[in-house]
């Protein structure tokens, strides 16, 4: 495997389950449509502008511009409340990590054996693959490793 070429799995929808691929079209299609029923008013705004005689109906007759404007009153106060709620989570952590330069723990020092030893591998093949430039590591299900190939090519 070259170093350029990007075999993530996310780019791999073929390894996905039938209700991985599902799901995830129907959410995609779902959204779409609250999406869709969000634009509504500003739809048929620009369908009156055009002269289409509904919207004329709905919003005038009907009074549904009242209902308009209670909706866009609605939708601003989410947008306001979601950035206030963004705001006080920044400075929160403005005054919690004030003067702090690492805020991170940094994670205790293991050798090289422990590392063989966690993942059940000779001490010697580890080093060598730590000294290579590129290799591929290939796991088992349960996340132990079943194969390293070193690619000496590039």
């Amino acid at each position: 495997m070259r170093a350029t070429d990007n075999h993530l799995i996310i780019h791999k929808p073929e390894k996905q389950t039938f209700g991985q691929r599902f799901g995830n079209r129907a959410m995609t299609v779902f959204f779409w449509f609250i999406y869709l029923y969000l634009w509504r008013p500003a739809l048929f705004l620009v369908a009156w502008f055009f002269g289409v005689q509904r919207f004329s109906k709905i919003m005038i007759e009907q009074e549904g511009y009242r209902s308009l404007f209670k909706l866009l009153g609605i939708y601003g106060g989410i947008i306001l409340l979601i950035g206030l709620l963004l705001e006080s989570w920044s400075l929160y952590n403005l005054v919690r990590f004030r003067g702090k330069e690492n805020r991170r723990l940094s994670g205790r020092t293991v050798s090289p054996d422990q590392v063989a030893e966690h993942f059940s591998v000779d001490p010697d093949s580890l080093q060598h693959w730590q000294q290579a430039r590129f290799l591929t590591i290939h796991h088992l299900p349960d996340g132990s490793v079943s194969g390293v190939e070193v690619d000496h090519s590039i």
